[in-house]
């Protein structure tokens, strides 16, 4: 018995030292720390609030790599050509945001969202497509995302940007601290001299692909309309001749689901003008849905507005069924940004409405 237990201690004792005492063992251990902080930190809920603690512990994935390569000494096999590409993106996407952007203009818009135009030599970009700003003077290293909202046709470059966080709320008071709903910049640099803005992109995304289909849905979610809004404007340019081609595009329904209708003023003299235009009757099919009900003030008899507008929510399922009846055999391209919940409905619809023999739905998202 005595032999048995000195054996069992010696083991553990082993078993101790090359847990803890061999580069394999203390990267393990590392390794395991690093996933425990990074993991709860990039869940959706804390990523929103937080998204500098998000953003630089991200980063913490270079120790990681690096410890990978101590844990495991064959994984450069693995992670060398993938690795080489990452670093040539990153210093590619490095000099791609040192070139000079000019902050053209400001205007406030309703329910907290600002429209910025800026100009930037050199950037070409397709419809739907998003890119990255950085203002140095809020933070050097931390970069977000947002859509483009101008057309390729246009002579400037904008967003829509919507006060949801420290950053946007940041650079609006930054830009805009009066509030005024126009302000003309006209500026390259920040208090501090730094560059006012970087842009970094552009990115591809789902939306480049709403003239590969013959008929396609658009379905935007209150801010998540922002990338159809180029789209269309691409479209207004394309039939006035600029670039006269749209694809295998012949039908295009656009849907906006938005709470209230103080956000229709966004895009109002756009969707109006399109909504108006005989050229696009038979090509565009504009409806707009205020789910927070009709208000006072919102119809105006001195304003002109799209045809279409309801103030409740979409039938889902009446529409899908009205595209079926009216579109039979074709495969429709369904493209929707916004909330997680209307996208994986509007999902399910594209699946419970797909005929093998019939008509077929192909979803694409971006959710935000």
């Amino acid at each position: 018995h005595w032999c048995n237990y000195t054996l069992a201690l010696q083991s553990g004792q082993d078993g101790l030292l090359l847990a803890f005492y061999t580069l394999a063992g203390a990267s393990g251990h590392l390794l395991s720390l690093i996933m425990f902080i990074m993991y709860p930190l990039a869940m959706a809920k804390v990523r929103r609030i937080y998204f500098e603690v998000f953003y630089y512990a991200h980063h913490m994935l270079v120790p990681f790599f690096a410890l990978l390569l101590v844990h495991a000494p064959n994984f450069f096999l693995w992670v060398a050509v993938p690795g080489i590409a990452y670093i040539l993106e990153r210093t590619l996407r490095y000099i791609r945001s040192r070139q000079r952007v000019q902050v053209l203009k400001i205007h406030a818009l309703p329910s907290g969202v600002y429209y910025l135009e800026m100009h930037k030599s050199k950037f070409r970009y397709k419809a739907g497509q998003y890119l990255f700003l950085n203002c140095p003077y809020l933070s050097v290293n931390e970069w977000h995302p947002f859509t483009i909202t101008s057309a390729p046709e246009d002579d400037i470059l904008s967003v829509n940007i919507k006060e949801v966080g420290d950053f946007t709320k940041g650079l609006s008071d930054l830009l805009n601290p009066s509030k005024k709903e126009h302000l003309v910049i006209n500026k390259s640099e920040g208090p501090d001299g730094t560059p006012l803005l970087r842009v970094d992109g552009p990115f591809g995304s789902a939306s480049e692909e709403v003239f590969d289909y013959r008929v396609t849905v658009m379905v935007g979610g209150g801010i998540g309309v922002t990338p159809f809004a180029s789209i269309l404007k691409s479209i207004r340019y394309r039939f006035k001749g600029v670039n006269a081609s749209i694809g295998r595009l012949e039908k295009l329904y656009f849907i906006w689901v938005s709470r209230d209708a103080s956000a229709y003023e966004w895009f109002e003299a756009l969707l109006v003008e399109m909504d108006q235009d005989p050229a696009l009757k038979d090509l565009l099919d504009i409806s707009l849905y205020f789910t927070g009900g009709k208000k006072k003030g919102d119809e105006s008899n001195n304003r002109a507005t799209v045809r279409n507008i309801s103030y409740k929510r979409p039938a889902w399922s009446a529409l899908f069924q009205g595209w079926k009846a009216v579109h039979p055999l074709e495969t429709v391209g369904v493209f929707f940004c916004g909330p997680k919940v209307l996208s994986k409905a509007l999902y399910q619809l594209c699946r419970d409405n797909t005929d093998p023999q019939g008509t077929r739905f192909l979803y694409s998202k971006e959710n935000f």
